[in-house]
């Protein structure tokens, strides 16, 4: 079984959890004026992730920097975020990552910075996804949820 790391360690996703990860950065820390050359690339990478589990939580359908803005509003009225697919409660992977289906929304909205060991991953596999060599059942995505343990364990 391969234990999948996540993309970000935030305490706003998943919503449900957030009051649990208060010693993590805040989303807002990673939020950028202007999208990074490489966002179009992040983006459709992103969007090729292969779902390797669902993660039931109805507040990842809202804007966790906007509260009372719904995802599916917002792209329908920012042309920026017009063509995204979203996929909020899903969990995706690219057989080494794992990161919410509604990641693409902040990375395309609020010009979310990634860590650059998830970039430099990205790149090195020319920013696709290979889902033939990706089995879901032989992923395990515990260290998104698991997230207060690994903090713990960090801290040390």
């Amino acid at each position: 079984m391969t234990a999948l790391e996540p993309v970000i360690l935030v305490r706003e996703l998943p919503p449900a959890r957030s009051q649990m990860r208060q010693q993590f950065p805040s989303l807002r820390e990673l939020v950028e004026a202007t999208p990074a050359p490489e966002e179009p690339a992040i983006l459709s990478y992103l969007a090729q992730g292969v779902v390797c589990g669902i993660y039931n939580d109805p507040a990842l359908l809202v804007d966790v920097l906007q509260p009372g803005r719904w995802l599916d509003a917002a792209c329908e009225h920012d042309p920026r975020l017009s063509g995204l697919a979203l996929q909020p409660s899903l969990m995706l992977t690219d057989g080494a990552w794992v990161w919410p289906g509604v990641l693409p929304y902040y990375v395309a909205a609020y010009h979310l910075r990634l860590p650059r060991r998830f970039v430099q991953f990205a790149e090195g596999h020319q920013w696709k996804v290979d889902p033939s060599a990706i089995r879901p059942e032989d992923v395990n995505w515990d260290a998104y949820d698991a997230i207060l343990d690994l903090a713990v364990t960090a801290g040390r």
